[in-house]
């Protein structure tokens, strides 16, 4: 070996030493990063860490209050956060011991983020706690694009079509950004894509706008780029359109959750009214009792139980698509019928346990042989903290007012359930776990690892559960300080058991680690309480507040109600009588309610927009303003320019809000809101003001207004003022019978002037329109006699037109077209004018039965 080849050797050597050292040295100082020494807790309660959103903001709450109240909402001037990489920003303290860091720009994706927290800066600590270090991670960016359905516009008509589909982001993309990820052609011609965004950035769906269905067979091809939203990845899909005329099945997919069912889609839109037993079965036996839906072109088949493995589904031919054409040919698709991923979930959606049910929780779950129990308790005295932000079923900001009482992991592997493989309700005693206090409210939360799970992977299934006792509850004292396998504050990708690292592609894959997310927990508060309240408040400031036992719905006396305001401030109370009610008059708006008597406590929060639905109901009534009621009537509701208006208007002042003889003024506008009259009473019979005026005869017609003022309140009332054009010939079309019999018709028509002279010469027409009407017999309202499957058309067609004669009579005969489709009775309306030589015209109208065709009897030979 030259020497030359040794120094460059020996080079080769150092170098690779160099940056082994590099390396591991790296690797450890970001090892220790991750370690918290458990000495911070004193200082630290929660921070930002994880996997967080590139949207989020970086916290850090204190255990002791860190400044005065007087920086609350400022920003600090000094330097608390560190990053590497750098992250520019500002720090603002949003309470005495909460400190957020506010980037001035989004996070960068999937950057993992060291933090330093300048300890020392507010508290005198030790040297080793003087700088807090952490990391977390941003959500590394990534994207999926579906087609949902290919389908046209309107159902009949196949020529034009649309693409309909989805992409979902990992993160928070820019709407703009989205949009260039997808381009769309049709025969070398590109296609308009428009597009609809959900608010939290990650969801957005598109449709490809004009595509054209030929007599061939055609394809749209779609190119897919992620580079405008930061992500590698480019692909090219295309997307066959089936020619004209070929009815076919396109795809077939089986919905698992909430109910299992397949989705077939055609290339057709289906006729809705068809028989689909022995057209449509799955497995080679069809014994499966079947039902269905049609839904465009799609068919959802739901099968009677739930099904495992790869089944074949037949589609026969006969299937007819909206033209009622039928399908050609049979066909057969395969479908895999998955096992249900692993997930857990409470039953119903109340938070209150009356004690009648004692403490039990139930759940349901699915594929899991056991379920992390967790518990965080709000204490009563921080009730109010919590309702600021939260009704009580909310979830945010939970460390500002409670504290994990216990954990616990709970078999149900042992409960005897046969089949964990399906939904199965399981009870969580509360008791047992907690000695429930009286006004508490408590958050449970179930969570799942992956080694929980009873879903079957590649490899076999999981058996490691030997480590979980079920008698044993953990419970922690004082949760106070949170390490980072938690992030604090709002973020869907907590992390709870990473293993293998978060891959956002992975989410809903039950064999890898990044499915068991903080995304599938299962949480409910909790309020143990007999009280149920509910509380109505008018303009005149009294809140009624109205209490009754759950158990018993009886009403409930003696409880003691407050009243208090935003800022936790008592501002009224008051004790419910014999029949649960209490009244309490506040001038300002209440924001909560608190119920007490004895142990039972109860909570409702008052805020707009969360009030139950009264929809439903005609509950408004009326807003009583400044103690006066008023109403404005008139002697009829439409009048003419010129006539004149006797109007009124009844007052009650129940309160005696006005003095004796206080001036009523009367005002009437016009359409255009000029005042046209204007008068001014102070007297009265009885409450009753009348008001007589008119309008000249050529007054613009509308909706004229009519306001009277008194004691500082208004009232209007629309007054209408048309030209009128009322009937001045009297027509009288009889064919002697309420109900037609047969297609030909003989009429009477007989036309008279309103003085009573015959309408002699005028000419007249008449028209039929026939539609559906109801088949219904007495005494036989359960049953149908309509033809279900058979639709009808309205039809219009002329039954006469003509000359009366010298005493106004004519004499037709005239028949309907005859028709084989009539579903039942039909309803004939006959629309009729008569015209005077002048050309103006009168109307009649009205309406007669007829039954449906009958069938011909056949005449044996």
């Amino acid at each position: 070996m030259t020497s030359r080849k040794k120094i460059a050797l020996s080079i080769l050597t150092v170098a690779v030493l160099a940056i082994g050292v590099f390396y591991f040295t790296r690797g450890s100082n970001r090892h220790d990063t991750h370690f918290i020494d458990p000495a911070f807790g004193e200082y630290v309660t929660s921070y930002t860490s994880g996997v967080i959103s590139s949207g989020s903001t970086v916290r850090v709450i204190l255990a002791k209050d860190g400044v005065d109240s007087s920086a609350i909402g400022q920003e600090t001037s000094t330097k608390l956060f560190s990053f590497s990489p750098s992250i520019s920003g500002k720090t603002v303290w949003l309470d005495r011991r909460t400190v957020e860091f506010r980037p001035n720009d989004r996070l960068e994706a999937g950057q993992v983020y060291e933090a330093t927290f300048q300890l020392a800066r507010l508290f005198k600590v030790a040297e080793t706690l003087s700088v807090f270090q952490y990391s977390f991670q941003v959500i590394p960016q990534n994207f999926e694009l579906s087609i949902d359905n290919v389908k046209p516009y309107v159902k009949t008509e196949l020529t034009r079509q649309k693409i309909e589909g989805q992409v979902l982001t990992a993160d928070f993309s820019p709407n703009e950004s989205v949009e260039k990820i997808l381009t769309v052609s049709q025969d070398n011609k590109s296609l308009k894509v428009t597009w609809e965004h959900l608010p939290d950035g990650k969801r957005h769906f598109f449709i490809v706008e004009d595509i054209t269905r030929k007599e061939t067979a055609s394809k749209v091809n779609l190119k897919i780029s992620g580079k405008s939203i930061g992500v590698k990845s480019d692909e090219e899909r295309e997307v066959v359109i089936p020619a004209l005329g070929d009815f076919k099945i396109l795809t077939a997919k089986v919905i698992q959750n909430p109910n299992q069912y397949v989705v077939l889609q055609f290339s057709d839109p289906l006729k809705e009214k068809q028989e689909l037993n022995g057209l449509i079965s799955v497995g080679a036996a069809g014994k499966l009792t079947l039902d269905f839906e049609i839904h465009d072109n799609e068919i959802w088949v739901y099968p009677p139980v739930r099904q495992t493995g790869t089944q074949t589904v037949y589609v026969e031919a006969g299937l007819r698509n909206i033209t009622d054409y039928r399908m050609k040919e049979a066909s057969a698709v395969e479908v895999t019928f998955e096992q249900l991923k692993p997930e857990v979930r409470f039953v119903g959606k109340g938070n209150i346990l009356p004690s009648t049910d004692g403490l039990i929780l139930p759940f349901e779950a699915v594929n899991l042989r056991a379920v992390d129990v967790s518990i965080r308790k709000v204490f009563e005295n921080n009730i109010q903290q919590f309702l600021q932000v939260n009704n009580v079923s909310g979830t945010r900001e939970m460390h500002r007012v409670g504290k994990t009482i216990l954990r616990k992991s709970i078999r149900l592997d042992n409960s005897g359930v046969t089949d964990l493989g399906k939904w199965n309700r399981f009870t969580l005693d509360l008791a047992t776990l907690i000695n429930a206090e009286p006004g508490a409210i408590y958050q449970v939360t179930l969570k799942f690892k992956r080694s929980y799970a009873a879903y079957v992977c590649d490899g076999g299934s999981n058996d490691d559960l030997a480590t979980i006792d079920n008698e044993e509850i953990q419970t922690e004292a004082d949760e106070g300080y949170r390490g980072d396998d938690e992030y604090y504050y709002y973020s869907d990708y907590e992390g709870y058991d990473y293993e293998g690292g978060y891959q956002w592609s992975d989410r809903d894959d039950p064999c890898k680690p990044s499915y068991y997310s903080s995304q599938h927990n299962a949480e409910r508060n909790v309020l143990a309480s007999d009280f149920g309240i509910s509380c109505k408040r008018g303009t005149d400031g009294n809140s009624i507040v109205i209490l009754s036992d759950l158990k018993t719905t009886e009403p409930l006396a003696g409880v003691s109600v407050a009243l208090y305001d935003f800022q936790q401030q008592l501002i009224g109370t008051a004790s419910t009588g014999s029949e649960g009610m209490a009244v309490i008059n506040t001038k300002e708006t209440p924001f909560s309610i608190i119920a007490k008597k004895e142990s039972q406590r109860g909570y409702l929060r008052l805020v707009g927009g969360e009030s139950l639905s009264l929809s439903g109901f005609d509950v408004s009534g009326e807003s009583i303003s400044k103690g006066l009621k008023g109403f404005i009537y008139g002697e009829r509701g439409v009048w003419r320019p010129g006539d004149s208006l006797y109007l009124s208007f009844i007052m009650e002042d129940k309160n005696k809000m006005l003095p004796v003889a206080h001036p009523v003024v009367f005002e009437l506008q016009n359409p255009q809101g000029i005042v046209t009259n204007r008068q001014v009473k102070s007297s009265s019979e009885n409450g009753f003001y009348s008001f007589a005026t008119d309008n000249a005869a050529d007054a613009p017609t509308g909706n004229w207004s009519a306001h009277v003022k008194v004691g500082g309140t208004e009232f209007d009332q629309q007054i209408k003022i048309e030209t009128v054009k009322p009937n001045r010939l009297k027509i009288n079309l009889d064919f002697g019978t309420e109900r037609i019999t047969s297609p030909n018709m003989t009429g009477k028509l007989n036309v008279k002037w309103l003085h009573g002279a015959p309408g002699r010469n005028l000419k007249a027409r008449f028209e039929a329109t026939i539609v559906k009407g109801n088949t219904t017999f007495p005494k036989y309202d359960d049953y149908r006699f309509e033809e279900p499957f058979t639709s009808f058309n309205m039809e219009t067609q002329p039954v006469f037109e003509g000359l009366t004669d010298a005493e106004g009579n004519a004499t037709f005969t005239s028949s309907l077209k005859a028709s084989t489709h009539y579903p039942g009775f039909m309803n004939v309306f006959f629309n009729g004018k008569a015209f005077e030589e002048s050309g103006n015209f009168s109307i009649d109208r009205f309406i007669v039965r007829l039954p449906p065709a009958a069938p011909r009897s056949r005449q044996r030979r």
